[in-house]
């Protein structure tokens, strides 16, 4: 059986590359897809399968049915906090090169976006630094 639908936000926008898990009872993946960019996905699952399906995507809060239910659904904004993420990086020289250059309006637009993620710390080390 082909199980169809479209998983939107809780403003009905479609979420594109939403994960759609299909598990057995055992809890194995039987299959799996993702939303298009029209939030619309299609799987097929065997028309015997007990099971369940997880609808997930990255800030929603996961949704979870029976795999007879699968369909439509309308995701709702996670409130979990995540924990603290540390990325690390080193150079090898002990000074870096100094250049002094205007920053491209795409670059201070991802900065900007890094400035808005709550937690995210970014540190600048060099590998010979205080030697």
């Amino acid at each position: 059986m082909i199980k169809e639908g479209t998983i939107t936000d809780n403003e009905g926008q479609p979420l594109h590359m939403a994960n759609v898990v299909v598990r057995n009872a055992d809890m194995e993946v039987v299959d799996g897809t993702t939303t298009n960019s029209d939030g619309d996905y299609s799987i097929e699952i065997p028309d015997t399968l007990d099971g369940t399906a997880k609808v997930s995507f990255i800030g929603f809060a996961p949704v979870i049915v029976d795999v007879m239910d699968l369909g439509s659904h309308q995701m709702s904004v996670s409130e979990q906090v995540l924990g603290e993420a540390v990325i690390e990086g080193e150079l090898d020289s002990p000074e870096p090169p100094v250049e002094r250059k205007r920053l491209s309006p795409r670059v201070i637009a991802i900065l900007a976006l890094v400035a808005l993620l709550v937690g995210v710390v970014i540190y600048k080390r060099f590998k010979n630094a205080g030697k």
